[in-house]
């Protein structure tokens, strides 16, 4: 799938979210299928808070909410499959323009997470166009 069709996905995710000062979505995909998805919440979870203490991200002691990449890779993290090969697409919806996409580099707590699995490839959308980054895995 084309990197643009799979941020357009990532897109769909990100209208289904509840925070209203930034809309993200992510897609998650393993030999061309999409394996996983989510959306950035309000909803707290224990696992995006430990990543974010350990990682120094949300230092205001602000509620952890769930971020994107987080809500769509939860639910597959023990499957058994290559991670190496496996592509993870963030889209966030400028809050300016809601037709325009704005800059969704995962944070701090969001990459570490994707580099224990042993996720290399980020595709995110930026106002100059898709973004690819590769990982370095520990």
């Amino acid at each position: 799938m084309k990197t643009e069709r799979l941020l357009q996905f990532a897109r769909n995710m990100a209208e289904m979210s509840d925070f209203e000062r930034q809309k993200l979505g992510c897609v998650v995909v393993y030999k061309n299928k999409i394996i996983g998805m989510g959306f950035n919440s309000t909803k707290n979870h224990p696992l995006q808070k430990e990543y974010n203490n350990k990682f120094r991200f949300n230092a205001d002691n602000t509620p952890h909410c769930m971020h994107a990449e987080m809500h769509a890779l939860m639910p597959i993290r023990y499957m058994d499959i290559d991670w190496s090969k496996t592509k993870v697409y963030v889209y966030r919806i400028s809050r300016c323009d809601p037709d325009k996409c704005a800059l969704a580099r995962p944070c701090p707590a969001c990459r570490a997470f994707m580099r224990e699995l042993g996720i290399q490839h980020i595709y995110y959308s930026a106002p100059s166009g898709p973004v690819h980054e590769i990982l370095d895995i520990a």
